[in-house]
């Protein structure tokens, strides 16, 4: 059972992933803290990725991943993590979100969940960037 008080973790959002050769290691992509809208309500496609360390691997966790726009849950992404016996360091949970409708500009939130518990939080920002009417 992990100490969810112990547990670090840090959000990036970003334009996506990308796998490096001969290492299966995931590089971010354009890491961002604004999405840019064309259209005034739109559909977008990002990643986001949560670094974390001081997790007990030895058990199974399940994780969650929530976008809030105007305090409304627009994409909701749950996933598991197997136990991990004698590992050791930081763990990275990537999540893809496709087509989530964004219907305004402004602030919004990006809530990840372990077992159930809240445990980070951050802000992000969406502008339009359509042509003026």
């Amino acid at each position: 059972m992990t100490d969810k008080s112990a547990v670090n973790a840090q959000i990036v959002l970003s334009e996506g992933l990308e796998l490096v050769p001969n290492a299966n290691i995931p590089k971010i992509i354009g890491p961002t803290l604004v999405l840019a809208m064309p259209l005034k309500e739109t559909a977008l496609s990002f990643n986001v990725s949560v670094l974390t360390y001081g997790l007990d691997y030895s058990t199974q966790h399940s994780v969650k991943l929530e976008v809030i726009e105007e305090n409304k849950i627009i994409a909701n992404v749950p996933n598991q993590l197997s136990s991990l016996p004698n590992f050791l360091g930081g763990f990275v949970f990537n999540f893809g979100i496709h087509n989530a409708i964004f219907k305004t500009v402004g602030v919004h939130t990006i809530r990840f969940y372990l077992d159930e518990e809240l445990l980070k939080e951050q802000e992000f920002w969406t502008v339009y960037v359509g042509s003026a009417e």
